[in-house]
């Protein structure tokens, strides 16, 4: 017995997650009007994406740790091969959308927080004062947490180098601090998952060999789930628990058995891009459509990403 997560399973659940939060939204868009009564898009729309997003943070602490592990980077080399990797592609989209919402949707979402306004030709361009940290697009939250979470990282892996146990417990008090903080200063439906990004350094450090470490961790996601249950309201404590027995599961089938599940690498590079655009495009479908079909939306989805990453990739090497 030992956990085991490869690359290309890595990669296969990444994707996966990615498509989990994009029909999240679409199917919130669905129920909310009313537009059918399946059972999966109840389903999706209840509980998708808050898993998918509690996913994404384990995976994202596992990688950092499991790259740490192979080689420890300078603050200079940490910032720009891992904290700008994914903040340069944030960036990036934001200033498109900054350009393209104003005339794919009624209200642009940046019209709100605009430092100054010009007109220009009869267009409006817009100014603003938070795109660094806003990006115009309340799905992104996850990147306002991630960023943080990274530079936390940096830090644990700086004292790691001096006392292991010192760094594990800084990274697990600071994470259990942020999320009271967000819960407290954002939305409690944030806060239920950032726990998952300290588990994945944990899991990567301290892999999985014997059923007994197995239950400790299971214990430990059992705590995890009593705690949203004590510390939230049921709505939201119900995500929390669930997010926390799918990990469970997660956890014990990677370390009962050696998966190695491999996705077409084009695939496998387009998840995060497709958690960056997706929400975007139905935002600009909803205000231009009477109803947004699935097929569409998907297809819209998957061609506007490719466009964005091979802009992305070529513009910014990343």
């Amino acid at each position: 017995m030992q956990f085991y997560l490869s690359k290309n399973s890595s990669n296969t659940i990444k994707f996966a997650s990615a498509i989990m939060i994009m029909l999240h939204h679409y199917s919130q868009y669905v129920c909310a009007n009313n537009l059918s009564e399946s059972v999966i898009f109840r389903a999706l729309s209840y509980q998708a994406g808050f898993l998918g997003v509690a996913i994404f943070f384990f995976l994202s602490g596992f990688g950092l740790m499991e790259s740490e592990s192979k080689a420890h980077l300078g603050i200079g080399q940490f910032l720009k091969k891992r904290l700008l990797k994914i903040y340069l592609p944030v960036l990036f989209v934001s200033a498109i959308w900054l350009f393209i919402s104003p005339f794919a949707m009624s209200h642009s979402p940046f019209a709100d927080s605009c430092l100054l306004q010009t007109t220009i030709g009869g267009g409006k361009v817009l100014y603003i004062s938070n795109i660094l940290y806003s990006f115009g697009d309340d799905v992104l939250w996850f990147i306002k947490i991630l960023i943080p979470l990274y530079i936390i990282f940096y830090l644990f892996s700086f004292l790691y180098q001096w006392n292991r146990w010192v760094a594990i417990s800084f990274i697990w008090i600071i994470t259990v601090a942020i999320s009271a903080y967000v819960a407290l200063t954002r939305a409690s439906y944030e806060a239920i998952s950032i726990v998952y990004f300290t588990l994945g350094v944990q899991m990567s450090l301290c892999k999985v060999k014997s059923k007994k470490e197995l239950s400790l961790y299971i214990g430990l996601i059992s705590l995890v789930s009593l705690c949203n249950y004590f510390c939230f309201d049921w709505t939201i404590a119900q995500h929390g628990i669930l997010n926390a027995v799918f990990m469970a599961v997660l956890i014990c089938v990677l370390s009962l058995k050696r998966i190695d599940i491999k996705i077409p690498s084009l695939l496998a590079l387009l998840s995060f891009d497709i958690y960056l655009i997706h929400n975007k495009v139905l935002l600009s479908m909803k205000d231009n459509c009477d109803y947004v079909e699935l097929i569409s939306f998907v297809v819209i989805t998957l061609l506007a990403t490719s466009l964005f990453y091979l802009l992305r990739s070529r513009l910014l090497k990343v």
